[in-house]
């Protein structure tokens, strides 16, 4: 797929329970994308903004988002596993019932607690020897 023919289906709402691969997309605005169950491998985000986006049952392996936004996304039951965040913005995301695993986030910054919470990691339990 190609990064044109992408953004076209993105804002047409028309990729849900697609496997998305190996594409770079840069500098777009995607307007309510639904992703419902689609799967992402191989992807680099580039300056890409998304707005309203519904990342039900995603599965996002390796993606590389950098100087990307989110407002008001939706990442019910998502599954984000090695991916990096660089430079990104969350905006009243929520991310509840989200797997996060080995992701990196550099300089990303949450607008509201639902994300920030999201995106903690557990802390390891102290010992008292």
């Amino acid at each position: 797929m190609s990064e044109t023919d992408f953004i076209a289906l993105a804002n047409a709402g028309q990729l849900q329970q697609c496997d998305i691969g190996d594409i770079t997309v840069k500098d777009c605005a995607l307007h309510l994308p639904n992703f419902t169950e689609a799967v992402f491998f191989g992807t680099i985000f580039t300056g890409a903004k998304f707005y309203g986006a519904t990342f039900k049952s995603v599965l996002f392996e390796s993606i590389i988002f950098n100087d990307c936004e989110f407002h008001a996304c939706i990442f019910d039951r998502a599954t984000l596993d090695a991916c990096e965040f660089t430079n990104c913005i969350f905006y009243n995301c929520d991310l509840t019932g989200a797997k996060i695993d080995l992701c990196e986030f550099e300089g990303t910054q949450y607008v509201n607690e639902v994300a920030r919470r999201a995106f903690e990691l557990p802390q390891p339990e102290q010992r008292n020897d």
